[in-house]
């Protein structure tokens, strides 16, 4: 179901595709029974028609639909016409007539605006002309990754604007008031990230900007494809114009790509799009060429491992849990044939009852342990690196508030060397 959930964006999951368990009741069970008390109900397993979900990807995506409209349900009035007299009053460059007509119906209707688009078809430059609208307003440019930050700080140099990763944005905890945000690269943002993002920053107009096919975010977020189905048309916008080629083969190539169509090995092969990679790679075509290479290490990598859940019930009922995991991970470097095998485990326990203090709070802890990271040829052994342990040690009052949490950390020891050595050791014996 999680893979479902966050490799495919598939919510729900029919109970038939599960028919293959057993007992798919008792296995629900025992897991939302193993869950740490603090994961519950969000991390719960739900049955509802015949499907079956995990609460909180639910209850994220519904938050997020119920936001979005609520700002769907009103716009500007006189944006439209504000807008007109705007472009009217002197050149501003806008090449498309599609972002044109965008621009002056951004916020008729509606106080959030989400901008799809391929890429290529100018975007970036789209967000552009919207803050050079809103050039004396306080303006906010979010984007998941550095890159793209910097990337909106190059192509917005609009007085009156801040830069920022979702991330530092809200660790920053900011209190200051925005006429307008931005977050860009939409499909790379979480559901988590977004629906604290809105919850956590005072703002009064939102653009929402990406493109569904580009890549998506590492954790759950089906937010940005699901949302146009329940927001107003006068909300949502699609840039279709491509500005980084007029060749009509190759856009046709493009637009198979996207849709993952079953001709694109043919068009690949009869537009000569591909090549055999030989030393020919290296030859000059022309005066001034560069040939930037990627160098990396592929190998095949099979993981095989077992997870042991134990639970114990002493004499007053109380549970204690503990989870222990052995994993290893083999991989071949199938150009040479070298194999380095990756042998580690570990261990987490807890206990639904805490300990009883004599101010009538409880603390709770759950202790991660590690075992020495053993890392192998099929002759010596490589490099150690001992993982140490992680106790979380949390101390709730009567009323199940939250009064104090601290982590106690050991390791890993300074003699078993960083990621980094870890890293060299792995290739060296791989290449």
């Amino acid at each position: 179901m999680k893979t479902n959930v966050e490799q495919h964006g598939m919510l729900y999951t029919p109970r038939d595709e599960l028919e293959r368990f057993s007992d798919i009741d008792r296995l629900m069970r025992a897991y939302n029974g193993r869950l740490y008390y603090k994961h519950k109900p969000a991390r719960c397993l739900v049955e509802d028609r015949g499907h079956l979900f995990i609460n909180e990807y639910e209850q994220e995506t519904t938050a997020i639909i119920e936001e979005l409209q609520d700002y769907a349900s009103a716009g500007i009035d006189g944006y439209e016409a504000a807008v007109d007299y705007w472009l009217d009053q002197a050149p501003r460059d806008i090449d498309d007539e599609l972002k044109r007509d965008a621009l002056r119906k951004l916020f008729t209707r509606s106080s959030v605006a989400m901008v799809y688009g391929a890429a290529g078809t100018g975007k970036s430059t789209m967000i552009n002309h919207i803050a050079s609208y809103f050039a004396d307003k306080e303006k906010l440019f979010l984007a998941h990754t550095n890159p793209a930050v910097d990337n909106l700080k190059r192509r917005v140099p609009v007085l009156g604007s801040d830069f920022s990763t979702i991330s530092r944005h809200l660790h920053s905890q900011s209190a200051k008031h925005y006429d307008l945000l931005v977050i860009d690269e939409c499909s790379t943002v979480s559901n988590a990230d977004l629906l604290k993002v809105l919850r956590q920053t005072s703002f009064s107009l939102l653009v929402l900007v990406g493109d569904v096919f580009q890549i998506e975010s590492i954790q759950f977020g089906n937010w940005f494809a699901l949302a146009p189905a329940f927001l107003p048309k006068s909300a949502v916008f699609e840039l279709t114009t491509p500005y980084r080629t007029k060749n009509t083969n190759l856009l046709k190539f493009w637009d198979a790509v996207r849709a993952i169509d079953d001709d694109i090995t043919e068009i690949i092969s009869a537009q000569g799009y591909s090549a055999k990679l030989d030393e020919s790679l290296f030859a000059p075509q022309k005066p001034d060429e560069i040939v930037l290479c990627l160098c990396g290490l592929v190998v095949n990598n099979v993981l095989k491992g077992t997870l042991v859940f134990k639970t114990t019930v002493d004499a007053t009922g109380t549970a204690s849990f503990q989870s222990e995991a052995h994993v290893l991970q083999t991989m071949t470097n199938p150009i040479n044939g070298k194999v380095v095998h990756l042998d580690n485990s570990g261990r987490d326990a807890w206990s639904d009852g805490g300990v009883l203090n004599p101010d009538g709070t409880t603390t709770f802890t759950d202790t991660l342990t590690g075992t020495d990271m053993r890392v192998y040829t099929s002759h010596s052994s490589v490099l150690l690196k001992d993982h140490g342990y992680t106790a979380i040690v949390e101390t709730v009052d009567s009323d199940g508030n939250l009064v104090d949490a601290h982590v106690v950390e050991h390791g890993p020891h300074e003699f078993a060397g960083d990621q980094d050595a870890l890293c060299d050791a792995i290739t060296a014996a791989l290449g």
